[in-house]
């Protein structure tokens, strides 16, 4: 059985980081339930255990789901936007609980939807982010310019189970 090891060097950890920040901002050993998680992900798929793969334990992570269209021409802006100022906005904010943001674009032909999953240890943690109406979907006044509509309200998901390949 592979054992489950912290990683412990930063090259390692920054692969995963979707801004390309350390821990804390600084090389620190990987302590968390995430980076743990991150650390099993990071192997090649051939040395993962098949007995071990499915995950049900110390998953305390919280996803806030949000979804927005814009027109096809707004795309290619909206998501440079996304990737050059909001992301980093919200990292640069360092609340303590915020383990990353994943995007995903989708092409409608009329429309381009794009749906972010946002990481979070806690509720807590995502009312750091969100405010006390912590379902109330946040978007800054030039993303709005660039899209046609917006989920007014963000979901958010418990993660049950994990499964690696």
């Amino acid at each position: 059985m592979y054992a489950r090891q912290p990683l412990s060097t930063c090259s390692s950890l920054r692969a995963h980081r979707p801004l390309g920040q350390d821990v804390d901002g600084a090389c620190a050993s990987v302590s968390s339930v995430h980076d743990k998680r991150q650390a099993i992900w990071s192997r090649p798929s051939g040395s993962r255990d098949p007995a071990s793969a499915l995950h049900t334990e110390d998953l305390k992570m919280i996803g806030r789901v949000w979804h927005g269209w814009t027109s096809p021409a707004n795309a290619d802006a909206y998501e440079a936007l996304l990737k050059s100022e909001i992301f980093q906005g919200i990292q640069d904010r360092q609340i303590t609980g915020y383990r990353g943001i994943h995007l995903l674009r989708r092409d409608l032909g009329d429309e381009v939807e794009f749906v972010t999953i946002m990481w979070f240890e806690s509720i807590d943690a995502v009312r750091t982010f969100a405010g006390e109406d912590y379902e109330a979907a946040v978007v800054p006044p030039r993303a709005r310019e660039l899209l046609a509509r917006f989920d007014a309200r963000s979901q958010h998901y418990e993660v049950k189970v994990e499964m690696d390949a």
